[in-house]
């Protein structure tokens, strides 16, 4: 998580709280998840270098990129429309080229790009696409608040 600049997917007036270990607000009225809860949800899937890692809620992409510092490739998917092109803008400029945004609408998940070896739900959805949290490999992992 050292390897990954906070502050950089927080809003201005918060950088100077950016490592501090609280949720922060970001764009669309959503939030950053606070540094314990994203290495809790991170440690929980035992990521190996070479797995391929699907994320349900992108936000301003800091846990994506923690994920991308950690495995072969994440596919990260977004209902709110400028949060996933912002994320994906910043992820880009920080060279984060095993990362992949989707924007989705009501339903998240990406069956088309199965199988993943981890899956994290790191924000609610109207609806989960079926079998979206099944990940196809035997060792496969999931992970998400309240399970």
């Amino acid at each position: 998580m050292a390897s990954v600049p906070r502050e950089r997917f927080v809003r201005a007036a918060d950088r100077h709280v950016a490592y501090d270990d609280i949720a922060l607000g970001i764009a669309g009225g959503q939030t950053i998840s606070q540094p314990t809860i994203v290495a809790i949800m991170i440690q929980e899937l035992e990521l190996r270098r070479f797995d391929r890692v699907l994320e349900i809620g992108t936000g301003s992409g800091y846990q994506a990129a923690i994920l991308g510092e950690l495995a072969r490739e994440v596919v990260t998917v977004e209902r709110v429309p400028e949060l996933a092109e912002s994320a994906r803008q910043l992820l880009g400029r920080l060279g984060y080229d095993s990362i992949r945004i989707e924007q989705a609408g009501g339903i998240l998940g990406r069956p088309e790009d199965a199988p993943f070896d981890a899956i994290v739900v790191a924000a609610a959805a109207p609806r989960a696409a079926p079998d979206a949290d099944k990940p196809a490999r035997s060792r496969g992992q999931t992970n998400h608040p309240g399970r």
